[in-house]
């Protein structure tokens, strides 16, 4: 297919595989799992609306840990890809090239960043089809990404040599993509680890008046979290 940009939003199906396990060990599982189960609801509405302000350029779907039958039926509004087994760079490696097979680009974002504004989304896809960027990267505060997009194939050692969940995580696979084409960094952004960066994201949506309703349904779960914590 020519003409668009994957949207892979990478998740973990709520009951079947934990979820923001570091987060969980803080606030016990109930918290983290209602956490996620919101934030899932508020990204699939991050990309919903920055495909709509693209114009049809970015084709969302999500990327899933599971491959059992039950939990891709859970799955609803995108089509989904299984990210397969294997270390996490053996997933991103999988995932990218069975998507760029079929799109002009891919974009990678997880569900732990609903915050993430849909310009922001459109914007980093029209710029891999019409800049001169060949990738680019949404640097994390802790030292990973919150975004990967690319337009050119990669070998599957530029992912599986990356030291993942380290402070020198983004460094790493900005050093990688470098050998490959031009990179272009984004703002910084944080993602959700801990309950610090849930009172974070808390202020971020308390600071937005364009959230749609799922976001407006995490942000008052927060305001209520928070009054209990």
């Amino acid at each position: 297919m020519s003409g668009t940009v994957a949207l892979a939003i990478w998740v973990k199906t709520p009951g079947s595989t934990p979820a923001k396990t570091r987060l969980a060990a803080a606030t016990g599982t109930a918290i983290a799992d209602a956490f996620y189960r919101l934030a899932l609801d508020a990204v699939r509405e991050v990309a919903e609306r920055a495909a709509a302000d693209g114009g049809g350029l970015l084709a969302p779907s999500w990327a899933v840990a599971e491959e059992e039958g039950e939990a891709l039926a859970w799955w609803r509004g995108f089509p989904t890809v299984a990210q397969g087994g294997g270390g996490l760079g053996e997933r991103l490696a999988r995932v990218y090239d069975a998507l760029l097979a079929r799109h002009d680009a891919v974009l990678f974002i997880g569900a732990d960043a609903p915050q993430l504004a849909p310009s922001l989304l459109a914007d980093a896809a029209r710029a891999l089809v019409t800049g001169a960027e060949h990738f680019v990267l949404g640097p994390a505060d802790d030292g990973g990404f919150y975004l990967f997009g690319g337009r050119r194939p990669l070998p599957a050692t530029a992912w599986t040599e990356v030291t993942y969940s380290a402070a020198t995580t983004r460094a790493e696979l900005a050093q990688r993509l470098a050998r490959h084409g031009a990179v272009r960094e984004l703002p910084p952004a944080f993602d959700v680890d801990t309950v610090d960066d849930l009172r974070r994201l808390r202020d971020a949506l308390a600071a937005r008046d364009d959230l749609g309703a799922a976001g407006l349904a995490l942000r008052e779960w927060l305001l209520a979290w928070e009054g209990t914590a």
